[in-house]
C-alpha cells in the first residue's frame, strides 16, 4: 500500500467532496470542526486526523485506506498491538475449561461465524456491503416479527 503525502490525501478527499455542500455534510455526519476543518483537509492545510478520517469513511462508506493509507496503517498497527486481547469463542472456552485465573476471562470474544461474517463483509465491494446490510436488516425484522407472534 502506497502511503500518500498530505497533499495527495487532500487531493483525493477533495474529489470526494465534488458537488457536496461541506457545511451540510459536516452537520449531517457530525464532523468536529465542521466545514472549516473539511476545507483545511481538502486543501492540504491540515493533515487528516484519525477521528475525521473515520467520520469520512462512514459518510462515504469506504475503507479507511481509501481516505488515508497512512492512518489505515496506524489503525492496523494499533489493532495488531492489541490482537492478543481478541479471542475466538473456542479460545475463550479453552481458557474457561482450563480453570485459569478469572483475570483472563474478561477477553473479548467473537464466534467463528461472526469472524467469517466480518471477513466476508470486509472483502465485499461497497455495493456488496450495502446489499449485506440490507439483507441483514430484512432478516432481523422477519426474525423479530416471528418472535413477537409467538
Amino acid at each position: 500500500m502506497k502511503i500518500w503525502n498530505q497533499l495527495e490525501e487532500a487531493e483525493r478527499l477533495n474529489k470526494r467532496f465534488y458537488g457536496i455542500n461541506r457545511a451540510a455534510f459536516a452537520r449531517e455526519h457530525k464532523i468536529k470542526g465542521g466545514q472549516a476543518l473539511i476545507y483545511q483537509h481538502i486543501n492540504g492545510l491540515r493533515p487528516i486526523g484519525l477521528e475525521a478520517a473515520i467520520a469520512y469513511t462512514k459518510a462515504f462508506q469506504v475503507r479507511l485506506e481509501e481516505i488515508s493509507p497512512r492512518l489505515a496503517l496506524v489503525a492496523m498497527s494499533a489493532l495488531q498491538a492489541d490482537r492478543h486481547l481478541i479471542r475466538t469463542h473456542d479460545e475463550c472456552a479453552e481458557v474457561r475449561n482450563a480453570s485459569e485465573s478469572s483475570e483472563k476471562l474478561h477477553l473479548l470474544w467473537i464466534s467463528d461465524q461472526e469472524t467469517e461474517l466480518i471477513t466476508n463483509f470486509r472483502k465485499a465491494t461497497n455495493s456488496g456491503k450495502l446489499s449485506i446490510m440490507s439483507l441483514s436488516k430484512d432478516m432481523l425484522e422477519k426474525n423479530n416479527e416471528t418472535i413477537s407472534r409467538s
